[in-house]
């Protein structure tokens, strides 16, 4: 079922707009085997007002609308499925460090990698790393509340928002949470939004805790006899009160795999070990 989306022009600046065949199937799907859904038209709004009006004149109409980040989700939540408006915010990309903080300030489209590199030259970063983290944004992040390695030692991106600005489905822009660590003032918002997926509003703008640059770096390769005995060295290492930057599982397939597909892996025969 089509949507008349013929409004988005009144409400978004020219050239912000696309229903180009290309752009329509980039944004129908995201890296997850699920099934692709074209949007009706594509939009890139410059600016949490026009996100509002955008939200209000579609909420209007009951034209659906779907927040799209990077777009590197397996999860499927990209996907416009009811098709209408997917409402990109890639060029949201606004960077603040608050380096005497320990806080950076940051749009939903900028890219994780990127976020650190901006961070560098204060020995600071954003440290729930992930694997896509030369595509995927900070936005997408926090929607999905994702995490990668480093989780083990610092947490999943949750753990790092202090306060977000939200546009509501009706157009409505919202603040929740604090630039501070602890805050008691009525409920917590920020917490609801966090890993919600797109389903509850479009997060526009975030704060962010940091973390210092270790100077020092070690990494230890260990192979086990089995899967349940790599599991309980995990569990003997934490604790122990050791808190190890990051922690990688492979089992014998994967190495395998590695082995042959890179020819500078040189992993240990997991059918020698």
């Amino acid at each position: 079922m089509a949507h008349d989306c013929s409004f988005v022009d009144d409400v978004v600046r020219k050239g912000r707009v696309s229903t180009d065949d290309e752009i329509l199937l980039a944004h129908s799907k995201d890296e997850g085997p699920h099934d692709a859904h074209r949007p009706d038209v594509v939009v890139w709004p410059g600016s949490v007002s026009e996100i509002s009006a955008l939200l209000s004149a579609a909420n209007t109409r009951k034209v659906p609308v779907t927040p799209w980040s990077g777009g590197t989700s397996i999860e499927g939540n990209p996907i416009p499925v009811a098709g209408g408006i997917v409402l990109d915010t890639y060029e949201c990309n606004e960077i603040t460090v608050r380096n005497d903080d320990l806080q950076a300030v940051v749009g939903p489209g900028v890219v994780y990698d990127d976020l650190n590199a901006a961070l560098e030259p204060y020995d600071l970063r954003f440290a729930p790393g992930i694997a896509a983290g030369d595509v995927a944004t900070i936005g997408g992040m926090i929607a999905n509340n994702a995490s990668g390695l480093n989780a083990v030692r610092y947490g999943v991106t949750g753990d790092h928002v202090l306060r977000l600005e939200v546009v509501l489905p009706d157009g409505r822009i919202i603040e929740c949470g604090r630039d501070v660590p602890k805050t008691t003032a009525g409920y917590n918002l920020k917490d609801l939004f966090v890993g919600s997926e797109g389903t509850l509003g479009v997060i526009t703008e975030a704060t962010l805790s940091l973390e210092g640059v270790p100077r020092h770096r070690h990494a230890a390769l260990v192979t086990f006899s089995s899967n349940t005995a790599a599991s309980r060295a995990v569990s003997t290492i934490m604790g122990s009160g050791l808190k190890p930057g990051a922690l990688e599982f492979m089992d014998s397939q994967l190495v395998r795999l590695l082995n042959e597909y890179r020819e500078d892996a040189d992993f240990p025969d997991p059918l020698s070990c």
